[in-house]
């Protein structure tokens, strides 16, 4: 998701058990072979993006008494961009109907997921 138009860029559908660190690189790997990698990536601890060339943003928890990791002032504006990625994933969740699925199977679930998202980034563009 951009944090600026709060658009999908990027997306694979996975089983639930898989973990979405792992499904992270390969998807900013895609994004930066159509040149549209991007430059900074707001995200939550635990995720690790420094391989695919992008700047992590990642807020360090207040309770690690360190002070360690702590971000600037444009970082901190860019991680709380992170809120419309959550808004965009509450909207893809309940408003296109992304939950409650009602079709079975990893193929339907994908094809399901690819038409929702369509829809989303075709209604965005009218």
């Amino acid at each position: 998701m951009c944090c600026v138009t709060g658009l999908p860029v990027a997306w694979e559908t996975r089983a639930s058990k898989e973990a979405d660190m792992r499904v992270l690189p390969s998807l900013l790997a895609k994004l930066g072979e159509a040149g549209a990698g991007p430059a900074t990536v707001a995200m939550d601890a635990g995720y690790d993006c420094q391989d695919a060339g992008a700047l992590p943003v990642v807020a360090a928890r207040r309770n690690s008494g360190t002070g360690e990791g702590l971000l600037p002032r444009r970082l901190r504006d860019l991680y709380r961009g992170r809120a419309a990625v959550e808004r965009e994933f509450g909207r893809l969740k309940h408003e296109l109907a992304l939950t409650p699925l009602r079709v079975r199977g990893r193929d339907r679930v994908g094809l399901h997921a690819d038409l929702v998202i369509l829809t989303r980034l075709a209604a965005a563009v009218v």
